[in-house]
C-alpha cells in the first residue's frame, strides 16, 4: 500500500475560478519513524481554465528533511483536468531516504525486540502515473502504473538479517493499480458526519526483481455519527497480500493509524484487520491563543494479522483517551493509549 498523497477537492460548485493562475510556497511538517520530525517546503503552481474544475492543472515540488536523521526527500505532484470532462491525469513521484518499516518477524504473536534492531530504513524511488475519473467532487476512481525501487538498510543482528525475507536486498517492481476514494463527510467547526471510503488494489508481474507475481488489496472506511452534541467516530480497515511479495508489501498493524498503544508495524503478515471506536465530546469554549472548543476523546482499538491462514493468539487491543481543541475550522489533539506499551500521540486534526 503506497501513500501517494490523497487528493482533496473543493466540495462546493459555487465560485469555481476559470481564468488566470497562481503560485505559492507550501510548508510541510510530518513524522517518519527513521527521520523523526520531517520539515518540508516547496512551490505549488496552479492554472485555471474554462470548464476545468477545480482547475486546469496544478504542479508542486516539495523538498523534505528529517530533523533527527538529516536525510532528505523530494516529492513531485502534478495533475491536469480535461475540459468539460470528469477525466483527469495525475502524477505522483518521490525520491527519498525517509521511508522505513519495522520488522519483528511474521505472525500475530511475535516478541518485542530492541528498537534499533527492528527498524529497517530504506531509500525509495516511487512513480505513480494515473488516469482518474471523478464521479463527483467527492468521489473518484483512478487507474495507473506503479514503478518502485527500494534499497533497504538491514541492521546487523536483526531478525531481518537472520531470516533474509524477500525485500531485504534492493528490490525493483513494476505493476498496475486501481484506487477508489469516496468522501461523503460534512465537516463543521468541531463536529463531523458522514463517511469516507478508500480502497485500492495492485498487481505486479514477474519482472525486474520479482521472480513470481504478487499483489495486494487494501481498504479503509471511516464513519462519523453525531449523537446530539458528541460524535461517535468508527474506523475499520485491512490489507491482503498474495504471491511472493517483498517485506515492504506485507500487511502491517501497529501505531497511530491502525492499533494505538503498540509500536509502529508491530505485527506483520499477509492479511491484516483493524478497527477503532472513538467518542469525541465537546466540553467548554475557552481561549488558547484563539477562542475555540475544548473537548475530550475516549477510544478503543483492536487488530490482528494472519500468515498463510494462521493467526496465533487473540486480537490485540488498546484503549485510551485525550483532549482536543478546535478553533477557526482547525483542530489539534493529544491522546494517551495503553496496549502492550504506553504511548502518547499528537495530531494536527483529529486522530482520524
Amino acid at each position: 500500500m503506497h501513500d501517494s498523497g490523497d487528493f482533496i477537492e473543493d466540495k462546493t460548485s459555487a465560485g469555481i475560478r476559470d481564468w488566470g493562475g497562481g503560485s505559492g510556497w507550501m510548508p510541510f511538517t510530518g513524522y517518519r519513524e527513521s527521520g523523526g520530525v520531517v520539515l518540508g517546503l516547496g512551490p505549488t503552481v496552479t492554472d485555471y481554465g474554462f470548464r476545468r474544475r477545480p482547475y486546469a492543472w496544478q504542479a508542486g515540488v516539495r523538498a523534505m528533511v528529517g530533523t533527527r536523521s538529516g536525510e532528505f526527500g523530494i516529492r513531485l505532484t502534478a495533475d491536469r483536468y480535461l475540459e468539460n470532462s470528469p477525466w483527469s491525469v495525475a502524477l505522483f513521484a518521490h525520491v527519498t531516504q525517509l521511508e522505513s518499516n519495522r520488522f519483528y518477524g511474521y505472525g500475530n504473536d511475535t516478541e518485542l525486540v530492541d528498537p534499533s534492531l527492528s527498524l529497517i530504513e530504506r531509500g525509495e524511488l516511487l512513480v505513480l502515473p494515473s488516469l482518474r475519473y471523478s464521479f463527483s467532487t467527492t468521489s473518484a476512481l483512478a487507474f495507473g502504473a506503479v514503478i518502485m525501487y527500494v534499497k533497504p538498510e538491514i541492521p546487523t543482528g536483526s531478525l531481518a538479517a537472520v531470516d533474509q525475507p524477500l525485500g531485504s536486498e534492493p528490490f525493483g517492481q513494476v505493476g498496475v493499480r486501481a484506487d477508489l476514494t469516496v468522501d461523503k463527510t460534512t465537516i463543521m467547526a468541531e463536529r463531523q458526519s458522514g463517511f469516507v471510503l478508500q480502497a485500492g488494489v495492485a498487481e505486479y508481474p514477474a519482472v525486474w526483481d520479482a521472480d513470481e507475481p504478487f499483489g495486494e488489496a487494501h481498504a479503509l472506511a471511516r464513519l462519523f455519527i453525531p449523537l446530539g452534541w458528541p460524535t461517535l467516530a468508527l474506523r475499520a480497515g485491512g490489507q491482503r497480500s498474495w504471491g511472493d511479495f517483498p517485506l515492504h508489501e506485507s500487511a502491517f498493524i501497529g501505531g497511530r493509524w491502525s492499533l494505538r498503544g503498540f509500536r509502529w508495524n508491530r505485527f506483520t503478515g499477509d492479511t491484516s484487520a483493524f478497527g477503532a471506536a472513538e467518542l469525541r465530546v465537546p466540553l467548554v469554549r475557552m481561549t488558547l491563543l484563539t477562542r475555540g472548543q475544548l473537548g475530550v476523546i475516549g477510544f478503543a482499538d483492536a487488530g490482528r494479522v494472519w500468515l498463510d491462514g494462521n493467526s496465533a493468539g487473540d486480537w490485540h487491543t488498546g484503549a485510551g483517551g485525550g483532549l482536543w481543541f478546535g478553533s477557526l475550522g482547525q483542530q489539534v489533539s493529544v491522546t494517551y493509549a495503553k496496549g502492550d506499551e504506553h504511548r502518547i500521540y499528537f495530531y494536527y486534526g483529529m486522530p482520524f
